[in-house]
């Protein structure tokens, strides 16, 4: 996923870059709404076992507000909730993120992220929660008219890596539908792995 994630970025950077989803002009006061519907699955890496804790359909929102000068500043949130049998595991993370435009084509960005994980089955109860900082770039551009390609790449505290890569396209002036796909990896407790990952439809409005 790594080398996909770095293959991805450099196309990106090599390309030049138009409007599209993320939000990528700084230069003067907008704000953009992204919601995306995603097919959250749920893997848990154990230190003797796999599990897999099902699909089910949650929404990612992210809001963005420029603050002019090539600068501005980011809430996303992201809290898929699965049950599968007995055991039910809740993954929510909190981002607040502050972004620098490089160029026309090329942002990065550094902030703070909050996760809460949630482990409940029949015998028992637990939960894990953090706060730490991270670090990415954004990246996008146009590959046919009123269509872009973009990607996030993150990393953070507590081994975390959250990487997403989407298609936008234009339906309106403001108003782009997004076809996406995201992962992220955290550490649990007790040398447990939490993986997120699935395909997400959504739209993003600028204002």
């Amino acid at each position: 996923m790594k080398k996909i994630a770095l293959i991805i970025m450099s196309l990106l950077m090599a390309s030049s870059v138009a409007m599209a989803s993320p939000l990528t002009d700084y230069s003067k006061s907008e704000t953009s709404l992204d919601l995306t519907f995603r097919n959250s699955e749920i893997d848990e890496t154990r230190p003797s076992d796999d599990y897999s804790f099902g699909k089910k359909s949650t929404m990612d929102a992210t809001i963005t507000h420029s603050l002019g000068n090539g600068t501005a500043i980011q809430y996303r949130h992201f809290s898929p909730n699965i049950t599968k049998s007995i055991y039910t595991m809740k993954v929510a993370t909190d981002e607040f993120n502050y972004i620098r435009k490089l160029d026309n084509h090329v942002a990065v960005f550094a902030g703070l992220i909050n996760t809460k994980q949630t482990y409940t089955h029949s015998s028992g109860f637990w939960d894990s929660t953090s706060t730490g900082t991270q670090i990415g770039v954004i990246g996008n551009t146009t590959i046919a008219p009123k269509t872009t390609l973009w990607g996030i790449l993150a990393v953070g505290a507590n081994s975390m890596t959250n990487f997403e890569a989407g298609i936008g396209y234009q339906i309106a002036p403001n108003l782009e539908f997004n076809v996406n796909y995201r992962q992220l990896k955290l550490d649990f407790m007790y040398g447990y792995e939490s993986k997120v990952k699935g395909t997400g439809f959504g739209v993003t409005y600028k204002f």
